[in-house]
């Protein structure tokens, strides 16, 4: 009687044995002969190296996808301006959308590490924008407290004094406002200390009432 010869492929070993199986032996026989066939091959050297190799391309694909490829210009411009503000990637998001420049977070995760580049008209829009804002944060340095930009309104200059001499975060300060009825929202006061906006005529004349009439928050409103 033919044997079935020992094939180290599965593929090649299911093709020749359903051939010639039916014709030589019953049901049962052919069952068994194909399990025997398999569990060889299963076990044998060839197949088990086989499966390692695929293992480590699997691997290798992986990881040469996840590594950081060159990155342009303006995607490195754009991590260092992250990291002189002190962006997350959610907030460095959230400021390029106020600033027309609609970004998702996985898109701007995709140009940081090099899987994907900008389109060259954002690139263009976005170059512009680091250039014009390198730094976002306009509260007075140690070195330099009490300094405010000069392209500011009098009024938010005089707010973002008042803020450093009661030492207040933008936070504490929007509640402050907000209790003295002068409700603007924590990206509204951002917006203006960033020279992004101004403030309307009203809104500023109500603020520069009250910054006057309360220079110093501490003796008036201390902190729990």
């Amino acid at each position: 009687m033919k044997t079935i010869p020992n094939i180290p492929y599965l593929g090649a070993l299911s093709s020749v044995v359903i051939a010639s199986g039916h014709r030589q032996f019953g049901a049962k026989s052919y069952w068994v002969r194909l399990y025997t066939q398999a569990k060889n091959i299963c076990y044998s050297p060839i197949f088990l190296a086989y499966i390692l190799l695929l293992r480590i391309h699997g691997c290798l694909c992986h990881y040469l996808e996840a590594m950081p490829k060159d990155l342009s210009p303006v995607i490195q411009q754009l991590i260092r301006w992250r990291k002189n503000n002190d962006l997350s990637q959610s907030e460095a998001v959230r400021i390029l959308e106020d600033a027309g420049l609609p970004v998702k977070l996985g898109t701007l995760q995709h140009w940081e590490i090099g899987r994907a580049r900008p389109h060259p008209l954002s690139a263009a829009a976005l170059a512009k924008f680091l250039e014009q804002q390198p730094y976002l944060k306009s509260s007075p340095s140690p070195d330099n407290k009490g300094a405010t930009p000069k392209s500011l309104p009098h009024v938010v200059q005089q707010l973002v004094r008042w803020r450093a001499s009661n030492q207040l975060s933008q936070s504490e300060a929007v509640r402050i406002l907000a209790n003295a009825g002068l409700p603007i929202s924590v990206r509204t006061l951002q917006s203006w200390e960033i020279g992004r906006r101004s403030p309307q005529a009203v809104t500023a004349a109500a603020l520069t009432r009250y910054l006057e009439q309360h220079p110093n928050i501490k003796a008036t409103n201390p902190r729990e």
